[in-house]
């Protein structure tokens, strides 16, 4: 089930694997670096990727009620307006 969140106005951040919140960032750049990593050849990279989709991402509103959400949950729910580039889905299951 789709979940639409407005791109360009919620600001969403995330915690990476060494425990540090990062962001602000808008949907729109959190896709952009997953579909960059998903489609690297290398291990490092493919780790990079698999931990990155694996990180908790939240709004702001959502932190203040303690929820949370896997980032790569958040993207397959929330495509692009337009659809994938070649109508697919990019980003690999966890």
């Amino acid at each position: 089930m789709p979940c639409f969140h407005d791109e360009r106005s919620e600001d969403w951040f995330y915690v990476d694997p060494d425990g540090a919140f990062q962001g602000p960032f808008s949907i729109t750049q959190l896709r952009s670096w997953a579909q960059t990593m998903s489609s690297s050849p290398t291990t490092i990279k493919r780790d990079d990727y698999e931990r990155f989709l694996k990180v908790h991402s939240f709004t702001a509103h959502m932190q203040r009620e303690r929820r949370c959400m896997l980032l790569g949950t958040l993207l397959l729910m929330n495509k692009p307006p337009n659809g994938f580039p070649g109508g697919g889905e990019p980003f690999r299951p966890l």
